[in-house]
């Protein structure tokens, strides 16, 4: 657990508490965080209380005050949970979306200068140990907006927007610090927004860090590409671990059709869509997965719907094999490497929705 400084909600009154969690287990009154001097004086966010939903409490002495969502936070997906104190009405928030809501009593000053503040344990001795990972933990002394949470809520794992005009090195803008390399004289050129990567079709490519899917089981995959020619079985990117596992997208097939497909080892699932992607003009392409279920969207249409895919990103993560993950370039050495202009390429831990 994290044990956080004495008084740190003492002089709290409005407040907004935000954070990235990824869930290994459901476990029922394990703590994102818990704000105390012990069990007559705290307040706490669990993922699951003992009615199977998440929950956002206070106690001050015999006054208890209680707000719970819908449904539990969600295993085996990162989900950004929030809780905000406005006045007296308490709102909790999953991925900038509001779930429920109800009056407050307390206020974190009146607890006074907690001492045991901790994220990740609980007040009470018998409640388990957050069994996760938490990520971007945040406190405002102020309730944030609905739009202000959801601009948090939307933070990407990267950003790579291609805006520098020399050299191999291509700067992630989210902060996350996913950097790209550009292999073999790839160059910068006008795009979509300032500047784009032109990729040569001969060698050239973007290469990616290792870890960029490692946590990644909700999903959106994002990019503006102009293709020189469509050719069959370049990649607009390509991560995974060789011919072992991998998931990608090709702007076209041996059967003339856009797809998208991941494969562990065992299991494939493909998506394709009617038609190649055009040569000669922008096109925006993004795959999502919520769930079991992945979307190919076009120029912000639907293409084509799974509702079964099974398979996530984060279960390709192979032991003793070196991640390969590229934009432009194939795992397969005999796939031709991508002949065109790629602009803001963007991935994120969950699904955006067509809008």
């Amino acid at each position: 657990y994290i044990s956080l400084p004495t008084g740190i909600v003492s002089k709290i009154n409005n407040f907004t508490i935000a954070s990235w969690v990824y869930l290994n287990a459901a476990q029922t009154w394990a703590r994102i965080f818990d704000f105390g001097s012990g069990t007559s004086t705290y307040m706490f966010f669990t993922p699951r209380d003992g009615n199977g939903v998440a929950r956002f409490g206070m106690l001050l002495g015999t006054t208890l005050i209680h707000i719970d969502a819908p449904s539990p936070l969600p295993t085996g997906r990162w989900t950004h949970a929030a809780v905000t104190l406005s006045g007296n009405v308490v709102s909790i928030y999953f991925n900038g979306s509001l779930v429920a809501w109800g009056n407050a009593s307390i206020t974190p000053s009146q607890l006074g200068s907690t001492t045991r503040n901790w994220i990740g344990r609980s007040q009470y001795p018998a409640d388990p140990y957050l069994n996760g990972i938490v990520d971007d933990f945040r406190i405002y002394q102020q309730a944030l907006t609905t739009d202000q949470i959801l601009t948090i809520a939307l933070q990407p794992n990267f950003i790579l927007p291609f805006d520098e005009t020399s050299g191999n090195n291509t700067a992630d803008i989210s902060g996350n610090n996913n950097n790209g390399t550009i292999i073999n004289n790839g160059a910068f050129v006008p795009g979509v927004y300032n500047n784009a990567i032109k990729l040569d079709g001969v060698s050239s490519y973007v290469n990616l860090p290792a870890g960029i899917i490692s946590n990644a089981s909700d999903f959106t995959i994002s990019s503006w590409v102009n293709l020189n020619n469509t050719g069959n079985w370049t990649r607009l990117f390509d991560f995974g671990f060789g011919t072992g596992k991998w998931m990608y997208f090709v702007p076209s097939t041996n059967t003339d059709v856009a797809s998208f497909s991941i494969y562990n080892g065992k299991n494939q699932y493909t998506l394709s869509g009617t038609a190649p992607l055009p040569s000669n003009r922008w096109v925006h392409v993004a795959v999502t997965r919520q769930g079991t279920t992945v979307t190919l969207y076009i120029n912000g249409q639907v293409v084509v719907t799974s509702w079964f895919v099974s398979i996530s990103p984060d279960s390709l993560n192979a032991s003793g094999l070196t991640a390969q993950n590229c934009i432009g370039r194939s795992q397969l050495s005999t796939d031709p490497y991508l002949h065109g202009t790629v602009d803001d390429f963007r991935f994120y831990y969950y699904a955006l929705n067509q809008s």
